[in-house]
């Protein structure tokens, strides 16, 4: 038995046969002729016959996936759907389909599809999970390759998009939402000692949190048609990490950044944060203090981010002290070879400003770089909706033969515990 996505496949390939038949006629200008009202009927006829098979699939599917989540295990036939579409799905021959308006295939599906669970969209609906690269890739600053050069390192990040960014396994990421989310916190918990009839001690735990909204994040690319013609894996891969660069940049920098996220931009940490250390000359005291802030709050820090400047600041300071307790400048570094600081991990990305005010207290403004340290897991970013409307333009850029694909998608922050991170500046 056909699973569903093969049988829309077989649907898109009937239609595509109903489109070509429709369009000769036009370009002719002349009506069916009688072989081709024949093959017309037997066209429909199949299409009504595959939706009968689709639905009676989908039905069995969603049961077999109901007993998959009440059992706790994976779905053996969702898993291999998964793995078939990642595999047959071709972003490039999406994009230049959509822009002469001839999708068909399992792209013309997959939109379809998109479209009915992201109301709204204008473009072609590309589901996330097909920008997922064929797998996971290791700290590129642990080379010692050119890759050192590069101001900001690789991640993977939420499992879909492989970007540019130092906080893809640090930040609590939440997918596919659909309406706004309260994250639950709750402000404290007491508890007393009694006598063995005395009341309970009142709680008096009160619950609130921040709430998720969305806020669209646009950006663009324009891609020559020479390119989208080849027909090389290499190309479509170009293709694909070009549009998660073009989104993973610019939600960074604004995770990164001082947005309040009243306005368009989410909420950034040089915002949230109500710690801050001293601006200024960075020390050794100053840096131990920033992790004292942290624990003090009942938080575990996890790791340091400031920009490839601060970080050749921090290198050029002693972590250790030298042989006598008088002798300076012959103790080890304070950021170590292995990317690592007092312990913890240390990372550098050019999303976070170097003119920052003393303190980290504003993000514009200054001649200091930023840098933060905290409990990461307790930023929760937020993605609504299961696909990016990429919207296809073939006409604007014209002129240089390239087509402009804006591509929009929809985001929020929030700090769940802003006393989870500790902000400063370094000089």
């Amino acid at each position: 038995m056909k699973n569903s996505i093969t049988l829309k496949e077989n649907r898109s390939e009937v239609f595509a046969e109903l489109e070509e038949i429709k369009d000769l006629a036009i370009t002719e200008e002349r009506d069916l002729t009688d072989d081709e009202n024949t093959k017309v009927d037997e066209l429909l006829a199949s299409v009504d016959a595959i939706d009968t098979k689709i639905e009676r699939a989908e039905k069995l599917e969603e049961s077999m996936k109901r007993s998959a989540m009440l059992s706790g295990a994976a779905s053996v036939s969702d898993k291999k759907e998964s793995d078939k579409l990642t595999t047959d799905f071709r972003l490039s021959k999406a994009i230049s389909q959509f822009a002469v308006n001839r999708l068909d295939g399992v792209e013309a599906e997959m939109h379809q599809e998109n479209l009915r669970t992201n109301p709204g969209f204008t473009g072609l609906a590309v589901p996330t999970s097909v920008l997922a690269g064929p797998s996971k890739r290791t700290n590129p600053q642990l080379t010692t390759t050119a890759n050192e050069m590069i101001a900001t390192d690789v991640y993977d990040w939420m499992g879909t998009l492989q970007a540019k960014l130092v906080m893809g396994d640090l930040a609590t990421y939440l997918t596919g939402l659909s309406s706004n989310v309260q994250l639950p916190v709750l402000s404290g918990t007491t508890a007393g000692w009694g006598t063995e009839v005395a009341a309970a001690t009142d709680a008096a735990t009160a619950i609130g949190g921040e709430t998720l909204a969305p806020h669209k994040l646009a950006a663009y690319m324009d891609i020559s048609k020479m390119l989208m013609a080849q027909t090389s894996g290499n190309i479509e891969s170009v293709i694909r990490d070009d549009m998660n660069n073009a989104i993973a940049a610019v939600l960074e920098a604004a995770l990164l950044g001082g947005a309040n996220g009243a306005g368009a931009p989410i909420q950034g940490v040089f915002d949230a944060a109500n710690q801050s250390i001293a601006g200024g000359t960075m020390t050794l005291a100053k840096i131990l203090e920033m992790e004292s802030d942290i624990a003090t709050s009942n938080a575990e820090g996890t790791a340091y981010i400031t920009s490839p400047k601060g970080r050749a600041l921090l290198k050029n300071i002693v972590g250790e002290a030298g042989i006598t307790s008088t002798q300076t400048g012959y103790g080890a570094q304070l950021w170590n070879m292995d990317n690592t600081m007092n312990g913890y991990s240390a990372r550098a990305t050019s999303n976070i400003l170097d003119t920052m005010t003393a303190g980290g207290a504003a993000v514009t403004g200054g001649a200091e770089s930023g840098i933060v340290f905290g409990q990461w897991k307790d930023l929760v970013v937020g993605q609504f909706g299961t696909a990016l409307d990429v919207l296809v333009d073939p006409y604007s850029q014209s002129l240089t033969g390239e087509i402009r694909i804006v591509i929009n998608s929809f985001w929020d922050s929030a700090f769940r515990r802003p006393d989870s991170f500790c902000r400063g500046s370094l000089s």
